[in-house]
């Protein structure tokens, strides 16, 4: 399965920052699940959806790194390819939005998670201080 949210969102505009090579900073780490498993073993797996869980965000020279899982709990494995990451507070205000091209999340095994760490330019984060209480989300504006 090949996640293009640009295809999926029939090439609309989006108020979202163009990728840069520059944005990437790494994939930390993969954990994958045996996809024998059961779904109901899998805590952050729920069967045919897609999601993304903040873990944390650092400072990083203006920017910030944000630390995230995603989880695939589709019978077949998924590629981004064009994914735009908004950072919101509880109020549902924008604190950081930017777009990643597919080496921030590359693919993800069918019925398993992956870490993964976006780093978001200093252009595109809106706020001096990052409350406790956020949410990283796909931008599907």
């Amino acid at each position: 399965m090949l996640l293009n949210f640009n295809k999926l969102l029939g090439n609309k505009k989006r108020n979202s920052k163009v990728f840069n090579k520059s944005t990437v900073e790494a994939k930390v780490s993969v954990t994958e699940r045996n996809s024998e498993k059961q779904l109901d073993e899998i805590t952050n797996i729920k069967e045919e959806k897609i999601i993304i869980q903040f873990t944390g965000a650092s400072p990083a020279n203006g920017g910030l790194l944000v630390g995230f899982f995603i989880s695939n709990g589709f019978s077949k494995k998924i590629t981004c390819t064009n994914v735009s990451l908004i950072l919101i507070d509880s109020n549902k205000h924008i604190l950081a939005r930017q777009s990643f091209d597919g080496e921030t999340i590359g693919e993800v095994n069918s019925y398993s998670e992956k870490a993964c760490v976006a780093r978001f330019l200093p252009k595109n984060v809106f706020v001096n201080k990052i409350p406790k209480d956020i949410q990283l989300c796909f931008d599907l504006s």
